[in-house]
Parts: structure tokens; sequence; C-alpha cells
């Protein structure tokens, strides 16, 4: 259904003339590593990626599941449109995230995320951009270089700084600022500049 949405959208500009980030970039290549293994993402993500590194803390949480014991998640809208940016507080803790799908149904700690990270380093820097920007699912701001996310209520950042390889993971229940601004990546910016 996203897939579908997204497509019959116009295109924004003529190909190679700018990057738009959409979770449709996460959730084809799932589709398509599906369609090629016969498995489910999911369990495709526990057996290659989560489990040997120690990351299997991080769980698959379908439709609105969440792992008790959760955090109330918040989130920043307009008054008549809780999903648009905007100032006033929602409570968005049971909003149902299943539209992110593998781009955003994930959830455990932050301990998991460092296990991850530390697991797909390499990636990680193959993946960045030389200079600031985003990659395949990869952003690089200064000298870190990782992903941030959001859904309704929670926001996640993790990744290295390129120099050291000192990994950083951020969650928090507060999806997005008043401005936008994606708060777990806020934090992770000054942790960086603090290190």
């Amino acid at each position: 259904e996203v897939l579908a949405a997204g497509a019959a959208l116009p295109p924004r500009f003529a190909p190679g003339a700018g990057v738009s980030y959409a979770n449709i970039n996460a959730i084809l290549p799932a589709l398509a590593a599906e369609q090629a293994t016969g498995v489910s993402f999911p369990a495709l993500a526990a057996q290659v990626v989560l489990g040997p590194g120690g990351a299997e803390g991080l769980a698959f949480m379908p439709e609105a599941a969440l792992p008790e014991p959760f955090a109330r998640g918040y989130r920043h809208g307009r008054r008549k449109g809780r999903i648009e940016y905007g100032r006033r507080l929602f409570d968005a803790t049971h909003f149902n995230p299943s539209w992110s799908w593998v781009a955003g149904s994930h959830a455990g700690a932050v301990s998991a995320l460092i296990a991850l990270i530390r697991e797909i380093d390499g990636e990680l820097r193959y993946a960045a951009p030389a200079a600031d920007g985003y990659g395949f699912l990869v952003h690089r701001q200064g000298d870190l270089v990782g992903h941030a996310g959001d859904v309704p209520g929670y926001s996640a950042w993790a990744g290295i700084r390129i120099g050291d390889g000192r990994a950083i993971a951020v969650i928090a229940n507060l999806s997005n600022l008043p401005d936008g601004r994606n708060p777990a990546a806020v934090l992770a910016l000054e942790i960086a500049e603090r290190m």
C-alpha cells in the first residue's frame, strides 16, 4: 500500500537532480529481499543482522504492539492535525506505526542499537557520502555517520564518529521538536560535540 501510494505521486525532480528521503527507500529493498529469499524480512533481519552481532535486543514490532515495559511517546503537532508539525504536544504512544513497516517498526534498548552500529560500522562508512548529506539510508553530518528515524511518539539516531569509530545511539520518547527536527538526532550531535 505504501509503495502504491508513493508511486501514484508525481516525481519531485528529474532523476539525478536531487535527493528526497522516503520510507519507500527502506521498504522496497526489504520486499526485494523477501522475494529473493522466500523469508520474511523480520526473520531475515534477525538471522543475518540482529542476532549475529548481539543486537538481538532489537525486535520487529508488528502493528501497534509495544514491548513491556514501554515509555509513553509524544509528538508536537497542530491543534487540528496531530501529524503536521506544530507546537501542541500530543500523547502518541498508541499511534499505529505499521505504515512505516521496516523503516520504523523496530523497538529495543540503546545497548542493542550500539551493538548493531558496531556490527555494521564498515557498511555505514562505505554507504556514507563524502560530504554532508544522504547516501543509501545513511546520513552524514560532519564527522557523524548514521541514521535518524521517527514514528509518532518516538525518535532514534544511531551511528559512529568517523574520526575515532565511537558508536553513539540515542532513543527519545518525543518524535519531533516543534520545528520538525528529530530530537534524538539533535541530542546525538550534542553528545558528539562533547566527546
